[in-house]
């Protein structure tokens, strides 16, 4: 995916996996400092949790984005590094990769 204006990044590369359907997928008991995000896909919904760096030096810090859409047999979960927290909210690329992860249309594995 391109850099949002601003960003620092070297990349913006998002990670998939899909997962079985009754692994825990760890949104249930999100930490208090992580943002749960609702996610509604073409025909699924999701979650999606933000974590910023408290730790570590200020320019090492970032925010993880990860996210599963809960499928009929299966998650499809993935994540990303979205932001350089140095780089300020307007390079933030979360509005971009939810939009992207809300388009996504899950198959049942049928042809």
């Amino acid at each position: 995916m391109p850099l949002t204006k601003g960003s620092t990044l070297k990349s913006l590369e998002l990670t998939f996996t899909c997962v079985p359907k009754l692994s825990p997928t760890g949104f249930d008991n999100a930490a208090d400092y992580a943002k749960l995000v609702p996610l509604r896909a073409r025909n699924a919904y999701g979650d999606m949790l933000l974590i910023d760096d408290i730790e570590g030096e200020p320019e090492e810090r970032m925010r993880q984005l990860d996210f599963c859409l809960y499928g009929k047999e299966a998650n499809f979960c993935g994540g990303a590094n979205v932001l350089r927290l140095i780089d300020g909210e307007k390079a933030d690329a979360t509005a971009d990769i939810k939009a992207f992860i809300e388009s996504i249309e899950l198959r049942d594995g049928t042809l």
